[in-house]
């Protein structure tokens, strides 16, 4: 039995050779290009964007891309050692979590990229929204109602940021979908609706309150 033992570790010996070296050369791979991904990103600039979006410098843009260069290349790379190995057992679960994880990768990406464009161009959006209605005299119109508000608090500013927060509502419901999340993508929708009848609600009031004025002066 002993000598049995043995030659079994023996001839399942090339199989952790082989396994150990797909995954060190993957690791390697994955780790330059990385570097490569990190400092190309970085050097175009992208890091700026991020930090005039918002997004704090200890997470940059030029990181987060080379993060994910690396486990594109480092995934595919550990699925085949764990396949070298020859033990079902173990890489049979194994090998199946991995392959979910890069099958779901591409929908993390475009979830990702709806998230960030929709942000960008919902906050150009908000922003011109706001410059217009300040233009037009719109940060005037409470005070015309008989509102009194705090000088810092400006009603364009306030439009464009509902502006931007029902733009970032629907876009994550839409990501929510393509992740399979579609629980969340309900709950967000609800909210949604509910936001939208506060907001017609807080109009109908408005509204009121200017006409009831209206009619308090003219008698």
């Amino acid at each position: 039995p002993v000598q049995d033992m043995i030659d079994k570790i023996l001839n399942f010996l090339p199989n952790i050779f082989a396994a150990a070296v797909i995954g060190f050369v993957g690791w390697l791979v994955a780790k330059i290009l990385r570097g490569l991904t990190t400092s190309v990103l970085a050097s175009t600039g992208v890091d700026r964007w991020g930090m005039r979006a918002g997004i704090k410098s200890s997470t940059s843009l030029s990181s987060m891309g080379g993060l994910i260069v690396f486990i594109l290349v480092f995934v595919p790379s550990l699925i085949a050692a764990l396949n070298a190995l020859g033990v079902e057992a173990i890489s049979g679960p194994a090998t199946a979590m991995l392959e979910k994880m890069m099958n779901a990768i591409p929908n993390i990406i475009s979830a990702g990229v709806i998230l960030a464009m929709t942000y960008f161009v919902a906050r150009f959006v908000a922003m011109t929204m706001s410059l217009i209605l300040n233009g037009a005299g719109f940060d005037e119109l409470p005070s015309k109602l008989g509102f009194s508000l705090d000088e810092s608090v400006q009603p364009s500013i306030i439009v464009g940021k509902v502006i931007l927060f029902f733009a970032m509502l629907f876009a994550t419901v839409e990501a929510a979908g393509m992740l399979g999340f579609e629980q969340i993508g309900d709950v967000v929708t609800m909210f949604i609706e509910f936001a939208g009848q506060v907001v017609l609600g807080a109009i109908i009031l408005v509204v009121g309150f200017w006409l009831a004025n209206l009619a308090h002066d003219t008698i």
